[in-house]
């Protein structure tokens, strides 16, 4: 075993591929995380939208003590992908925009009020109106698709 400051290699040891590659996914989603993070205490003034409201929990001392630590975790964390030959993702900005445009188009789909009934029959009244919204997001959502 070999020590340089706090890290720790052992010579002459590698991981699996196999492990290599859980440990991958579990690096990337905790730097994903480490950034969710970082944009959420780093926001200026709220949100924007009707849907999401974060409402400030911090004090300004406590923001930048996490700020700190998170900055101390993505260090190691660089470390931690070095020493294990961890490899990273590569995906084109196409594969993410035909993932999330899928993902909003199934959800749609899964909006009408037809299928809605497992959750019990939606009111006549407003059953007309509802699918009316949902296919006019739906048309903007195939429209969004088109332009990739």
């Amino acid at each position: 075993m070999t020590f340089r400051g706090r890290e720790t290699i052992m010579a002459g040891q590698t991981l699996s591929d196999n492990h290599r590659r859980v440990l991958s996914v579990v690096a990337r989603n905790i730097e994903r995380s480490l950034g969710d993070i970082e944009e959420l205490l780093t926001r200026k003034g709220e949100e924007h939208s009707r849907l999401h409201r974060i409402e400030s929990s911090y004090s300004d001392g406590q923001r930048m003590g996490i700020l700190r630590k998170v900055v101390e975790v993505r260090h190691r964390l660089a470390v931690f992908v070095r020493d294990f030959e961890l490899t990273g993702e590569s995906r084109s900005e196409q594969q993410i925009v035909d993932t999330k445009v899928t993902h909003m188009w199934m959800l749609l789909e899964d909006s009408f009020s037809q299928k809605l009934k497992g959750y019990g029959n939606v009111d006549k009244s407003i059953s007309g109106r509802l699918d009316e919204s949902v296919s006019e997001l739906l048309k903007l959502v195939r429209e969004l698709q088109r332009l990739k």
